[in-house]
């Protein structure tokens, strides 16, 4: 393993640690997620879905941040699995709202589920 990949996986592991009530509370819900990055450092949180999908969340302004202090809230697109984004999300959701509870309701809106009573 090499110095870069070293920090890298420290990175990783950081982030993982910053958004894990985010990620316990997904995958309490059945929707495993992972701290990611899609690419020059741009973090993100990845839910598989079944059927060849998942759920890209990230800041409200750009990639997911990673100081959590700084986030401005939640965005979420529902992509086809291996697409590379190229054509665009399937559904996209977003919200300046930080909260949790705010990302699960983005999360329902766009796996297209009705509204929690």
């Amino acid at each position: 393993m090499t110095v870069t990949s070293t920090r890298m996986d420290d990175a990783m592991a950081v982030g993982a640690i910053r958004y894990a009530d985010v990620i316990a509370t997904l995958n309490d819900l059945g929707l495993p997620t992972i701290f990611t990055q899609t690419g020059g450092l741009c973090a993100a949180l990845e839910v598989t879905l079944e059927g060849g999908q998942h759920l890209l969340i990230t800041d409200a302004e750009d990639s997911l941040s990673w100081e959590r202090e700084e986030q401005r809230g939640w965005a979420v697109g529902r992509y086809v699995t291996d697409s590379e984004y190229d054509d665009g999300p399937l559904a996209f959701g977003d919200t300046e709202d930080r909260s949790v509870e705010a990302l699960l309701v983005l999360v329902r809106e766009v796996l297209g589920l009705p509204p929690r009573r």
